[in-house]
C-alpha cells in the first residue's frame, strides 16, 4: 500500500494524539470527516497503523526493563522463534545482524523475576545458545511514533484560507513540508 501526503498527515495526528475524533483529525489535515473515516479505516484494514494506548512499564509496575541479547543455533531459529513470540515477559523480540541473532525487550517486577526468566525459562529453550541481559537503570526516551518525520510531521495546508476555514476539496491542499539531506549525509540508494 502506498501511502500519501494525507495518509502521512493522519498517521502524525494519530501518534501525538490517539484519541482524538475523526471530526478533528479531518479538521487538522485539511480534508472532509468521511475522508478521513476512510483513510484511518483503510490503514486500520492493511496493518499500516494500530491505534492503542502505550503504557509506561516504570508506572505499571515494572522497575526492571531488560533488552535481552540471543545467541541462537541458527539450525533451530524457526523454534526459537516461535518460542519466543509466546512469552507474555517479552513485549519486542526480533532477529538481528551482529554480534546476537535475537533481542528482546522483557518487563520485570524484580530483579530476581529477571533472572528467573533469562536463567530458568529462556535459557531452556532449544536452539538458545546464550542469553545476555542489558537492564535499563534510566529510560532516556521511550518512543512509540515511529517513521514520523524530525523535521515534524508534514502540514496540509489550504493554498488560500481564509481564517477558520479547511480548504474544500483536496486539491486545495499541498503539503507545505520539504526536507533535504543535511550537509554530508547520504540518501540510500534509489532514493
Amino acid at each position: 500500500m502506498k501511502l500519501d501526503a494525507l495518509d502521512e498527515a493522519i498517521i502524525d495526528r494519530l501518534q501525538e494524539d490517539g484519541t482524538l475524533s475523526t471530526r478533528e483529525i479531518a479538521k487538522l489535515c485539511g480534508t472532509s470527516v468521511p475522508t478521513a473515516y476512510r483513510r484511518i479505516g483503510r490503514l486500520r484494514r492493511n496493518d499500516v497503523i494500530r491505534i492503542v494506548a502505550v503504557a509506561d512499564p516504570f508506572k505499571r509496575g515494572y522497575p526492571v526493563v531488560a533488552i535481552i541479547n540471543m545467541q541462537i543455533d541458527q539450525s533451530r531459529a524457526a523454534t526459537v522463534k516461535a518460542a519466543v513470540a509466546e512469552m507474555k515477559e517479552l513485549r519486542f523480540a526480533g532477529v538481528t545482524v551482529g554480534a546476537f541473532d535475537m533481542v528482546a525487550e522483557g518487563w520485570f517486577k524484580s530483579n530476581q523475576e529477571m533472572l528467573r526468566f533469562t536463567s530458568d525459562v529462556l535459557s531452556q529453550v532449544p536452539g538458545i545458545i546464550r542469553v545476555e541481559p542489558l537492564q535499563i537503570y534510566e529510560m532516556v526516551t521511550y518512543a512509540y511514533d515511529w517513521g514520523k518525520s524530525r523535521a515534524g510531521p508534514p502540514r496540509l495546508v489550504p493554498k488560500s484560507k481564509k481564517a477558520g476555514n479547511a480548504p474544500r476539496s483536496r486539491k486545495q491542499a499541498t503539503t507545505v513540508r520539504k526536507t533535504r539531506p543535511s550537509a554530508g549525509s547520504k540518501l540510500p540508494s534509489g532514493a
